[in-house]
């Protein structure tokens, strides 16, 4: 899991101070460790890099300015201008089952939601290699068992 921002300079900026605190460094180096593709803080500059890396991992973390937002009114539909520039449609977030589920509007509300879906992560990667493991020592096992008849 990566933490990907996408809006405004001032949006990034403000965001890259509330992902600079240790709590939240700490857990991105928890998953650091579990996988080294992930745990990286990524800035994306264009909506179509955005909607590119929402399609091959929409599990990740996705912060994105409001002010980026495309709703798919009657207004958007037929008065263009009215979309922000390089925006994004909140219909293709909803497809990808990121839903904008949580309208953040201080600090710590943000941060909290990132603690909370690092920590589910950590937990779910931290289950799936005991599985492995454990599957490891059932094939192992087994191999012995019928090496030994």
């Amino acid at each position: 899991m990566n933490i990907y921002i996408y809006g405004r300079e001032s949006f990034k900026k403000e965001i890259s101070k509330v992902l600079a605190k240790d709590s939240i460094k700490d857990k991105l180096n928890e998953v650091a460790e579990l996988n080294e593709l992930f745990g990286k803080i990524i800035e994306v500059d264009t909506a179509e890099e955005l909607k590119n890396i929402i399609e091959l991992n929409s599990d990740s973390i996705f912060l994105i300015d409001s002010q980026r937002l495309i709703d798919n009114n009657f207004l958007t539909k037929y008065l263009k201008f009215l979309n922000p520039k390089d925006g994004i449609e909140k219909d293709f977030l909803e497809q990808h089952e990121i839903a904008i589920k949580v309208e953040l509007d201080d600090v710590a509300s943000i941060a909290q939601y990132i603690l909370n879906r690092l920590e589910t992560y950590n937990i779910n990667e931290i289950t799936k290699i005991n599985e492995m493991r454990e599957d490891d020592i059932v094939s192992a096992l087994s191999q012995i068992h019928e090496k030994e008849i």
